[in-house]
């Protein structure tokens, strides 16, 4: 791999895994608690045989010739331990029409429209930053969107607000976004994002909130494929959900 790192990558390694940790706690906790559980037992088991059924239908692309969904996105603010509900939940699409979209869950409203950007949205991801430790804490839902021109842009969007704000964006080659996440590790001082490109990049990048200088995306660290034989294709990405494994899929099926 190579290396072109703009930010000194310990403080981000460190907030990761501690982040890794505690949702791995978590999630164990969670799984351990639900399989005691003959409630939850029936629920698995009534969904498994049911049928799926369309709940709610939303026309959120449909300018003309450039109609069409690419990239659906859920965010949703991680419950506390022990909780079981959620406190908010949107959905994020990009279009054809290089709009993205944020659509409140529970009020089944389009919150906001995202600047639009001059190519096709090939990735979106979301999540709520701040407010986890304190109810009154201030929040805001931090949208993330990747284009096929190899764009990323960071959008905000505070709560009780709907005119969103452009954070920042940085091109990183022509090669198409496949995937841009946000990392569970963000917070009310940083936010961190892994993107990979269809010519088969990989980076960590953060946006700075509190500390530092503020406006720009930083990259932490950068993998690219030098020395390979085959260059591979890259088609899609995923983050596990503690955020500490990053797969990529290519176009050979692996």
């Amino acid at each position: 791999p190579a290396s072109d790192a703009e930010a000194d990558p310990r403080e981000d390694a460190d907030a990761m895994i501690a982040t890794w940790k505690s949702l791995s706690k978590l999630r164990k906790a969670q799984t351990k608690r639900h399989k005691k559980s003959d409630e939850r037992l029936r629920e698995y088991r009534s969904l498994v045989r049911s049928r799926w059924s369309e709940l709610r239908k939303a026309n959120l692309h449909k300018s003309g010739a450039d109609a069409g969904v690419l990239c659906l996105a859920n965010v949703a603010a991680a419950a506390a331990e022990g909780e079981e509900a959620r406190k908010e939940e949107y959905v994020v699409s990009g279009g054809r029409d290089g709009q993205a979209v944020v659509y409140d869950v529970g009020r089944g409203v389009v919150l906001a429209s995202l600047a639009k950007c001059p190519g096709l949205i090939s990735s979106v991801a979301g999540a709520v930053i701040g407010g986890k430790d304190d109810d009154n804490a201030s929040s805001f839902v931090a949208v993330v969107t990747g284009s096929d021109e190899g764009t990323i842009r960071l959008h905000s969007l505070p709560s009780g607000r709907d005119e969103p704000a452009l954070l920042a964006e940085r091109n990183f080659d022509s090669s198409p976004v496949v995937s841009a996440v946000i990392h569970p590790s963000s917070d009310d001082q940083a936010v961190r994002m892994i993107v990979a490109t269809r010519n088969g990049k990989i980076a960590l990048v953060k946006y700075r909130l509190a500390g530092g200088e503020r406006g720009a995306l930083e990259t932490v660290f950068e993998l690219t494929r030098q020395g390979k034989e085959k260059e591979d294709v890259y088609t899609a990405g995923a983050l596990h959900p503690d955020g500490l494994i990053y797969a990529v899929g290519t176009d050979e099926g692996t």
